[in-house]
């Protein structure tokens, strides 16, 4: 079943048990978001490009002191992450990114090495987690370990 025919399943559930609150909101900027998609690897893209957008614009409601609109952001990017596939814990992350250093042959505390675990990692862990979160992972492991 395809991101978009999950989307709409949910939109129906959520009309017939009269769900008008940002779950609604949320599935509608969704299906508009996949309507031009063809294949899940697109889905998928465009579902983490809603979330970065949506990550985005909660920077800038906290800049401008408008919380509410961070905190409803949060909700709607909660509800677009439930239609990806899990992502990877930190200590998850942790070992892969070990993995990774251990297969490559690199050194901790080295700038250039530090530079082609990343490239790996993200190459690597794109699916399973976040590209901050990659990076922010490689530099522990790689520079304060």
């Amino acid at each position: 079943m395809s991101i978009l025919e999950s989307v709409n399943e949910d939109i129906n559930k959520a009309l017939l048990n009269k769900e008008r609150d940002v779950k609604l909101f949320a599935l509608y900027d969704l299906k508009r978001f996949l309507k031009s998609s063809t294949t899940l690897e697109s889905e998928m893209n465009n579902v983490k490009a809603l979330i970065r957008s949506g990550q985005s614009m909660i920077e800038t409601y906290i800049i401008q002191q408008r919380n509410d609109l961070a905190d409803f952001e949060r909700q709607k990017i909660s509800i677009f992450e439930q239609y990806l596939p899990p992502k990877l814990t930190e200590k998850e992350l942790e070992a892969a990114v070990e993995d990774i250093i251990v297969r490559i042959g690199a050194q901790k505390k080295n700038w250039k090495d530090l530079h082609k675990v990343k490239k790996a990692a993200l190459e690597e862990l794109k699916e399973k987690a976040y590209e901050k979160n990659i990076t922010i992972m490689v530099d522990r492991v790689m520079i304060y370990h």
